[in-house]
C-alpha cells in the first residue's frame, strides 16, 4: 500500500476513514499480544508543499515511495514519536471496589468496538441500534438517563453511522502512537482481513460476536448510500461523539493545577529534545557513509543496519565493514524485470543512475545477507516495522520467504532534489549544470517511459525524489522502470510525444506552455525555486545530448545489446521456484524501449534535415 494517501474526497462529502480503522485495529491488536511497547520508526514524509520544512541537513534515503505518486522519498530526520510505555499494573483503589451500579470512571474500550455487532444487513447503523447500545453503556457513567436513540433520530438519518465512523477516526488519533504493524507494507485486502480478525477476536474473548466483511459492507455503504452531509448534521455528529468520548475515556475531568501541567510540559519537552538528537545521530552517521563496490560484500562485516521506510517495500541501510562504506538493500516485487532491465538501458545509454546487482534466494550469499540482517545487535532501530521486514527476507525449511529477490544497490552519499538542500543546490553555480544532468534523466524516461520523476511528457507531479546529487555534485537517478503500453493504439500516441518531445529537445524550444507550467512547478513545490529561461535551454540541451547519441547508435549493435539484456533476466530471474517478478513482460518491454528508440533516431534526423 501506498504510505499517506491524499483524501478524494470533496467538501461535503463523506469519506470512509480506512486508514483510521486500519490504525486503530492495530492499537487493538497491541493490546491483545499483552500491550507490547512500540519504539521510534522512520517514517515517510514529503516537504514538497514546503520545501523548508525538510531536516536540517537534507539527508534523505533511496527508498521509493510508489510510482506515479510525486511525494518524495522518506528523510531520516524523521521519525514518529516513542510510542508509550506498556500500561503499569495499578494498586486496587477505592474507586475499583465501589458499590455496584455506581458510575465508572470510564467504558473499556472494547464497549466501544461493540457498537459495530450492531451493523445492518446493508452496512449502516440504526438510530435505535447505536441508540439503544450507547444507552446501555451509559448507564454506569455520568451520561446515564441521557436518551441517545432520540438525539441520533433528530441529528439526522446518516448520524449513527456517521457517529460510528468519528468514533474511529477518534481512537485513530488517541492510539497511533501503539501501532504494532505499519499498514504501509501490506495490500488493502491483508490489512482488512487482520483489522476484522482483531475485532473479533476482542469481542470474541468478551463472548460478543462479529461477522466476517464489516468492513467491506461499512465502506459501500458510506461510498453508495451517504451522499453530502450538511454542516449542520456534520456538527451535530462531532458534538455527540466529544461528549460521548470524554466520559468514556476520562470519566470525571481532573484538575491538573498549573504547577504539575508546567513539569509535564517540561518533561514532554525533554523527551522530543532527546528522540531529535538520536535522530540527529542516525542522520550524520549515515551522513559519513561512503559508496561502495556491489561485488564481494562480505555480509558477516555488517557493522549496523537501519530500514528506512517507502510505499516500494521500503529499504535497509547497510554499514558493511569498518571503513564507514554503505550499500542500500531494497525489496525486489512484481516489477522487478522492470526495475533492473532500466538500469541496464541507462548504462547502454551512458546515463548516471545507481548500479544495482540482483540476489536471489537461490544463492548462498542471499542467506548471509539474511543472516546479517537478523543480528538486532546492529540494528540501529529495533521498532516492529523493522523487525517485520527483516522476518520478510527469512527463508524457512520449506525454501519459502515473502522476498525472494532483493536489490543490492549503490549507497550514493548526497541529498535528494527535494527540500533546503535541493533549494541550495539549484540557486548555487552548479545549477545550470544540474539541470542539464536532469535533461539527460529526462531523455531516459522518455524512451523507458518512466514516469515518475520529471512530469516534462506525463501530466502528473512528478517525484524529484528519485533525483539525487552526490558530494560531487553529479546528478544520479534512482527508482527507475520500464513501463510498456500493451494497446498498439496507446503506444503509437505515445510514440508520438515522444518524437514531439525530441523535437523540442533539438529545436531548444518548448512548444507547449502547459509543460513547461508542469515543470515550473514540480521545481518550484519541491526545492522552492523558479525556472528561468536558460534552465529550460539546459535542460533540453541535456536530452537532446541523449538523443543524438541515440540516433548515432549503429542499429545492429542495439539489437545485440538488447538481446544480452534478455539473456541476463532470463539468467537472473528464470527460477521455477520464485514468484511473479515479470520475466513474462520482458519481451514486450524490450520491444517498446526498441520501439521508443526507433521514434527517437527517426525524430533527430528528420530534424537534422
Amino acid at each position: 500500500m501506498a504510505e499517506s494517501e491524499e483524501s478524494s474526497a470533496q467538501p461535503g462529502e463523506v469519506e470512509l476513514p480506512i486508514d483510521s480503522v486500519k490504525a486503530q485495529a492495530a492499537a487493538l491488536e497491541a493490546q491483545l499480544h499483552a500491550g507490547g511497547s512500540s519504539s521510534s520508526t522512520a517514517k515517510s514524509a514529503s516537504n514538497s508543499e514546503n520545501f523548508e520544512a525538510s531536516s536540517p541537513d537534507g539527508l534523505r534515503t533511496q527508498v521509493g515511495k510508489g510510482k506515479g505518486k510525486g511525494k518524495g522519498k522518506a528523510p531520516l530526520s524523521k521519525a514518529a514519536p516513542p510510542g508509550p510505555p506498556p500500561p503499569k499494573a495499578k494498586a486496587k483503589t477505592k474507586a475499583d471496589s465501589r458499590s455496584p451500579g455506581a458510575p465508572e470512571a470510564k467504558v473499556p474500550t472494547w464497549k466501544a468496538i461493540a457498537l459495530l455487532t450492531r451493523q445492518q444487513d446493508d452496512g449502516g447503523f440504526s438510530a435505535e441500534e447505536i441508540g439503544r447500545a450507547l444507552t446501555e453503556m451509559a448507564r454506569s457513567t455520568q451520561l446515564q438517563g441521557v436518551d441517545f436513540r432520540s438525539e441520533l433520530t433528530n441529528a439526522g438519518p446518516n448520524t449513527p453511522t456517521l457517529f460510528v465512523l468519528s468514533l474511529l477516526d477518534h481512537f485513530d488519533k488517541r492510539q497511533s502512537s501503539s501501532w504494532s504493524h505499519d499498514p504501509a507494507n501490506e495490500t488493502d485486502e491483508e490489512v482488512d482481513e487482520r483489522i476484522e480478525e482483531i475485532c473479533i477476536s476482542m469481542l470474541t474473548s468478551q463472548n460478543l460476536q462479529l461477522e466476517h466483511g464489516f468492513l467491506s459492507k461499512l465502506r459501500s455503504y458510506v461510498s453508495k448510500q451517504i451522499g453530502e452531509v450538511s454542516t449542520e448534521e456534520r456538527s451535530k455528529v462531532e458534538e455527540l461523539r466529544d461528549r460521548w468520548v470524554a466520559f468514556m475515556t476520562k470519566g470525571s475531568v481532573k484538575e491538573v493545577d498549573e504547577e504539575s501541567k508546567k513539569k509535564k510540559e517540561e518533561e514532554q519537552k525533554a523527551k522530543e529534545e532527546a528522540c531529535r538528537k538520536a535522530e540527529q545521530e542516525k542522520v550524520d552517521f549515515w551522513k559519513r557513509q561512503k559508496s561502495r563496490s556491489l561485488e564481494n560484500i562480505d555480509w558477516k562485516a555488517m557493522a549496523k543496519f537501519m530500514y528506512c521506510d517507502g510505499g516500494s517495500g521500503g529499504a535497509f541501510l547497510a554499514q558493511i565493514g569498518p571503513q564507514e562504506e554503505a550499500v542500500v538493500i531494497k525489496p525486489l516485487g512484481i516489477k522487478a524485470v522492470e526495475e533492473v532491465v532500466a538500469v541496464e538501458v541507462a548504462k547502454l545509454l551512458s546515463i548516471k543512475v545507481a548500479d544495482q546487482r540482483v540476489l536471489g534466494m537461490g544463492a548462498t550469499e542471499f542467506y548471509e545477507m539474511a543472516g546479517a540482517l537478523s543480528k538486532s545487535s546492529t540494528a540501529m532501530d529495533d521498532a516492529s516495522a523493522t523487525q517485520a521486514m527483516v522476518h520478510s527476507y527469512q527463508v524457512d525449511d520449506h525454501y519459502q520467504g515473502k522476498i525472494q529477490f532483493a536489490g543490492i544497490v549503490e549507497f550514493v552519499p548526497g541529498h535528494v532534489l527535494q527540500g533546503m538542500p535541493g533549494h541550495e543546490a539549484l540557486v548555487g553555480p552548479r545549477r545550470l549544470s544540474i539541470f542539464h544532468q536532469v535533461g539527460r534523466l529526462i531523455a531516459l524516461d522518455v524512451v523507458l517511459n518512466n514516469l515518475d520523476r520529471l512530469p516534462a511528457i506525463w501530466t502528473n507531479e512528478g517525484n524529484l525524489g528519485n533525483v539525487m546529487i552526490n558530494l560531487s555534485g553529479e546528478v544520479i537517478g534512482i527508482d527507475q522502470q520500464v513501463i510498456g503500453i500493451a494497446s498498439d493504439d496507446a503506444r503509437q500516441t505515445y510514440l508520438a510525444t515522444v518524437r514531439q518531445y525530441v523535437s523540442q529537445s533539438m529545436r531548444g524550444s518548448i512548444d507547449d506552455s502547459k509543460v513547461t507550467e508542469r515543470l515550473n512547478t514540480a521545481v518550484l513545490q519541491n526545492c522552492g525555486v523558479e525556472m528561468q529561461g536558460s534552465d529550460f535551454q539546459e535542460l533540453l540541451s541535456g536530452s537532446r545530448d541523449v538523443f543524438q547519441s541515440i540516433a548515432s547508435m549503429d542499429e545492429d549493435m542495439l539489437k545485440e545489446s538488447f538481446k544480452g539484456i534478455s539473456e541476463r533476466m532470463v539468467a537472473t530471474f528464470a527460477d521455477p521456484v520464485t514468484p511473479h517478478v515479470g520475466l513474462g513482460r520482458l519481451d514486450d518491454s524490450l520491444d517498446f524501449i526498441l520501439q521508443c528508440l526507433a521514434a527517437v533516431t527517426s525524430e533527430v534526423k528528420a530534424q537534422s534535415r
